[in-house]
């Protein structure tokens, strides 16, 4: 359990479940709010800086499976206070709310390898590095473009919170000395593939 960091771990579950909590009381929420309480962006990757802050300087290894650790834990805890405050607000039942839950339930596991590899790589030199800090802000893109087409104040309302937290590891690395060419190209590829992947699946 060393390895994964027991108290990295109580840390994930305990923000996920306030993250988790928090986005279903905003979603419930008329007008931009909710459209933030419902987003995915904002508040996976608030797991994802836990997890790169959880193994910034660890080896490969070490940190894949520590960030993986971290990133299931958040993720688990999200999606389950998500979806019981929704049973218990809309009054639903936990049967519903199970039914909701089990698409996120099923991705979880390869989720959280995913973006605990991206975590891992994000505080490491050279141009995979890059990519990986740039990641998050490519995936926070695509819904804040959405955001726009329901008005300004719907877009700052998301687009802030959501790109502000994606820029955290990206600030906290540029002493290293970024390729903003790099950087860019991963932005503008990454947010549209998600985007068009957005599309394809949510029916965009």
């Amino acid at each position: 359990m060393r390895v994964f960091g027991r108290v990295w771990v109580a840390l994930a579950i305990a923000l996920g479940a306030a993250a988790g909590v928090v986005a279903q009381y905003l979603r419930q929420m008329v007008g931009p709010v909710g459209v933030l309480g419902g987003s995915t962006a904002l508040w996976i990757t608030l797991g994802y800086v836990l997890a790169w802050r959880a193994v910034h300087g660890r080896a490969w290894l070490q940190g894949w499976l520590r960030a993986t650790a971290v990133m299931a834990a958040y993720l688990m805890a999200w999606v389950i206070t998500y979806h019981t405050v929704f049973a218990v607000r809309e009054q639903v039942g936990f049967a519903s709310a199970w039914y909701e839950a089990r698409p996120w339930l099923v991705v979880l596991a390869p989720a959280a390898a995913l973006l605990g590899l991206i975590a891992t790589g994000s505080s490491k030199r050279g141009p995979l590095g890059e990519v990986c800090l740039a990641l998050p802000v490519a995936w926070s893109l695509p819904e804040a473009a959405a955001a726009l087409d329901l008005g300004l104040l719907c877009f700052a309302i998301v687009c802030v919170p959501t790109i502000a937290v994606a820029l955290v590891p990206l600030c906290a690395e540029r002493p290293r000395g970024l390729s903003r060419v790099t950087v860019l190209a991963t932005v503008v590829l990454g947010a549209v593939a998600v985007y068009y992947g957005l599309r394809y699946t949510a029916g965009w």
